[in-house]
């Protein structure tokens, strides 16, 4: 959690590389976990920008932490088709799209 700057509300949580399947992903912390007794994530809400670079194409999802495992994966919330996104601009669509850990659906 030392990562987080004073005043920021979002970050970079994750950034895969690409594997030989051509699957990559990007995951942005929209509201930060707390720490259970035993260091690991509970709560918080992270966006996962998952990106299929033989289809050439984004999906959007959202989860939360359980004694340190992900959980809760929403439907896809959007499909940027044609398109794979850099980490700037996962972070920017975040910053834009979600707001108080609601997603407001948009271009």
């Amino acid at each position: 959690m030392e990562n987080w700057k004073k005043g920021e509300k979002m970050r970079i949580s994750t950034i895969s590389l690409i594997g030989s399947d051509g699957q990559a992903y990007i995951t942005v912390e929209i509201n930060k976990p707390e720490i259970n007794e035993n260091d690991l994530y509970k709560g918080g809400l992270f966006a996962s920008f998952d990106m299929d670079h033989k289809k050439q194409c984004t999906k959007l999802y959202t989860f939360s932490y359980s004694n340190g495992a992900p959980y809760g994966f929403t439907k896809c919330l959007k499909t940027f088709k044609d398109e794979i996104l850099s980490s700037d601009e996962c972070l920017k669509y975040c910053k834009e799209h979600f707001k108080n850990g609601i997603f407001i659906p948009g271009n």
